[in-house]
């Protein structure tokens, strides 16, 4: 009953409700997680909550809400405009605090320097309080003094914001890397299972001929000829020889579709272009799906 990509549905919504009113909880059932029982979502919930990632049940009814290292789980996965704005706050309160350290900066100087709306400077600072990186004196309708501490002036000097998306793009090429890889094993025994060492005769003539003019000159190879061929030629060479790969696929033309769009998040990881947040996740989920089905004959 347990599921890490429930799990993850869980957080990303408690995650977008943080942002909407951080302030409040909302009741676990309201999610309403398409295909997921009410069963399932409880215990996957209770897990979560034991590794402090959402809050424990509150009542009879499970209200809840995302904890600050829940946040940190969906930051790590997905670009976030709050950690730049963060960072802006905890700039604002260290300038206050070498000429003060024991004066409080107030909600409405911050949001006039820093420009952003007040609704994200109360979420950010509630971050910033529970992680212990400021202290916040909280009053009345959201307002606020805050100061910075000696660990959110060590913070400043943490991973720059390009530094966070290499840390994120670098996931991204290690998930995109053991899939193709693990691909372009299983294809070829698959075909070699059938047709032995002629296998590559199931391949396409073009595709193989392409291929073949991608192979180093002059030198020998262990690499299979697989290794050369585009990445979106694999979905081609599935969909050529379904016979061989119904019973791990459900359709041809699925895989062949999946690979294809995944092709789109290959040439964004290899020219270096940071990946949206809906391309890091369908890059997971598809990456979970075919290593799944290859699996299925392992």
């Amino acid at each position: 009953m347990l599921d890490t990509d429930i799990q993850r549905k869980i957080l990303e919504k408690l995650y977008e409700s943080w942002k909407e009113d951080f302030a409040h909880p909302i009741l676990l059932q309201s999610l309403n997680l398409d295909g997921v029982s009410q069963e399932a979502l409880i215990a996957n919930a209770q897990y979560l909550s034991s590794k402090g990632l959402i809050t424990k049940p509150q009542f009879t009814q499970f209200w809840t809400s995302i904890t600050v290292y829940g946040i940190d789980w969906v930051e790590d996965r997905r670009i976030s405009s709050d950690v730049r704005i963060r960072k802006r706050i905890l700039e604002i309160l260290r300038e206050s605090y070498e000429k003060d350290p024991h004066k409080y900066v107030m909600r409405g100087d911050i949001v006039q320097r820093t420009n952003v709306p007040t609704k994200e400077i109360l979420r950010n600072v509630w971050y910033l309080d529970k992680k212990g990186l400021i202290e916040a004196k909280w009053a009345f309708a959201g307002n606020f003094g805050a100061r910075i501490t000696s660990r959110g002036i060590d913070n400043l000097n943490e991973p720059t914001e390009l530094e966070k998306e290499l840390k994120i793009m670098s996931n991204a090429y290690s998930i995109l890397y053991l899939l193709e890889n693990q691909l372009r094993l299983f294809i070829e025994r698959k075909l070699r299972e059938k047709h032995g060492d002629q296998w590559t005769k199931c391949i396409p003539d073009e595709i193989l001929s392409n291929a073949e003019k991608r192979r180093p000159k002059g030198k020998d190879s262990n690499l299979s000829i697989l290794c050369y061929m585009q990445f979106g030629h694999l979905g081609l060479v599935i969909g050529k020889n379904w016979e061989e790969f119904k019973e791990n696929f459900k359709n041809p033309g699925g895989i062949v579709n999946r690979l294809e769009e995944l092709e789109d998040i290959r040439h964004q990881i290899a020219h270096c272009r940071i990946l949206s947040n809906d391309e890091l996740t369908k890059l997971e989920l598809f990456y979970k799906e075919i290593m799944v089905a290859i699996l299925l004959t392992n």
